[in-house]
């Protein structure tokens, strides 16, 4: 469940003066997890999540009353007295969050093997979804919307033969990249919010022993795949990159 709360007042949450972004996330019993975000506009956008299992997954999926007002109600009780990460508790910025600006979704991994037929295609989520963790959903999204806008850029005619030639040539050069960012998002994900033993002993691996330049050097690697659009002009390669010292 995500939710943005109307803004706060900085003296209360003294991180909305800071110029960084503050992400912090509570790793709970239960197979619970919750978070709050500061973004622009004095605004907190946080996160409630409850891990499941395969079975409950299952069973969830298809209960179309779990997914009413009356649901999210019951998951907001279930949350609300745990301590906010930004200070007092999840009431305080759920209280202030219009029912408008709450969306509760049932999050799963898969790569489809079918992305085309016809005249119609798939992109994004209705192609691949990865967990939000690292952004890998909406980056893989953009760059659906890249590399297929070039194939159909690139058709001769409108002809059936050449719309599905087009599909096949961006199923080709997507398809396999995108299994690449689905191991890594899953196994990312594992790690930062599972909560098994080993998952756990990973966690704290990751983050006491692993020097940061290793971090860097693997954030420089997943992401130099990067889509342009055919009939722009390429971006200029003078621009840097810096990463923070902490």
């Amino acid at each position: 469940m995500v939710g943005v709360a109307d803004p706060k007042n900085p003296k209360m949450y003294p991180e909305l003066n800071e110029p960084s972004i503050h992400f912090p996330s509570v790793i709970g019993g239960n197979y619970k997890i919750w978070n709050a975000v500061v973004i622009p506009g004095n605004q907190i956008c946080w996160t409630l999540g409850q891990q499941l299992s395969l079975d409950e997954a299952k069973d969830l999926q298809f209960r179309n009353s779990e997914w009413g007002p009356e649901s999210n109600e019951t998951m907001i009780r279930e949350f609300q007295d745990y301590l906010c990460p930004l200070g007092g508790k999840m009431s305080d910025i759920i209280d202030d969050t219009p029912k408008d600006r709450i969306s509760r979704v049932f999050l799963e991994e898969k790569v489809f093997r079918t992305w085309y037929h016809g005249r119609t295609v798939l992109i994004g989520d209705a192609a691949h979804k990865l967990q939000p963790v690292g952004g890998f959903g909406a980056v893989n999204a953009f760059q659906d919307t890249v590399i297929l806008a070039n194939c159909l850029y690139e058709m001769q005619d409108t002809s059936s033969k050449s719309v599905t030639s087009a599909f096949e040539k961006y199923y080709s050069q997507h398809h396999r990249h995108v299994q690449a960012q689905f191991d890594l998002s899953h196994t990312l994900s594992k790690v930062l919010m599972g909560q098994t033993l080993i998952e756990r002993v990973m966690r704290q691996v990751l983050f006491k022993y692993v020097p940061s330049s290793l971090f860097r050097r693997e954030t420089i690697k997943n992401w130099k795949y990067c889509s342009t659009v055919a009939w722009l002009p390429p971006v200029k390669k003078n621009r840097s990159t810096t990463t923070s010292k902490k």
